[in-house]
């Protein structure tokens, strides 16, 4: 058997696939963005120009397939969580080539997103920015729906760089619903492009963006 793959290995153009997400998570009515790569086991013949995504549900059940166009092996795409045909799941996204379905699942790229209601369970905020050298510390006051402020409540942050977080880390609200976040990064690019905090919390998913350009101002 191992024989046999290997002289498959050998005589067969391989391919595989990998996406690459801007976020670990997200909420109903976002736009989900992403990249798409393709890996190849030989050099002198013709890869793949398109890249299949298809969306399954938590039901297994397929949403929709996207056709990705490849420029040297790459490309990009994107989704709409379109409230009205998304709901809050856990959804996967298995990408492939054409090519790549000669050979099985196993080489297909599958990753599981989780997509959380944030319209549906809104949650307020209100937050304000102070600087300390290179870094910027962020105070946080969270509310429910009902305006209840949310103590005592663990989160998990992330401030984004574009694709890519630049710092993250887990804390715990106050008795006030506050929550307390140093930022650090190296530089000051990544406050001037605008980017944003997420936070969950518990089993149930709250989505919130915050611009933290004013920390220049």
């Amino acid at each position: 058997m191992v024989e046999r793959l290997q002289k498959v290995l050998g005589v067969y153009p391989i391919e595989k696939v990998h996406l690459h997400f801007d976020k670990p998570y997200y909420a109903v009515g976002d736009t989900l963005w992403f990249k798409t790569y393709l890996y190849t086991n030989q050099v002198e013949y013709q890869p793949s120009k398109i890249i299949y995504v298809d969306i399954i549900n938590g039901r297994d059940s397929l949403i929709q397939t996207l056709r990705i166009p490849l420029k040297s092996n790459s490309g990009e795409g994107h989704y709409v969580l379109d409230p009205q045909v998304i709901k809050q799941d856990n959804y996967r996204f298995r990408a492939y080539t054409k090519w790549m379905m000669n050979f099985g699942t196993d080489y297909m790229f599958n990753k599981i997103v989780t997509v959380g209601d944030a319209i549906n369970k809104k949650l307020g905020s209100e937050i304000t920015y102070t600087t300390e050298g290179n870094k910027t510390k962020a105070t946080i006051q969270f509310r429910d729906a009902n305006g209840t402020l949310l103590s005592r409540r663990k989160v998990t942050w992330e401030a984004i760089d574009g694709w890519d977080p630049f710092d993250k880390g887990k804390a715990e609200t106050d008795d006030m619903g506050r929550l307390n976040i140093s930022i650090s990064a190296k530089d000051k690019e990544p406050y001037k492009n605008g980017r944003s905090y997420r936070q969950d919390r518990g089993r149930i998913f709250f989505g919130r963006r915050f611009s933290v350009k004013e920390r220049l101002k």
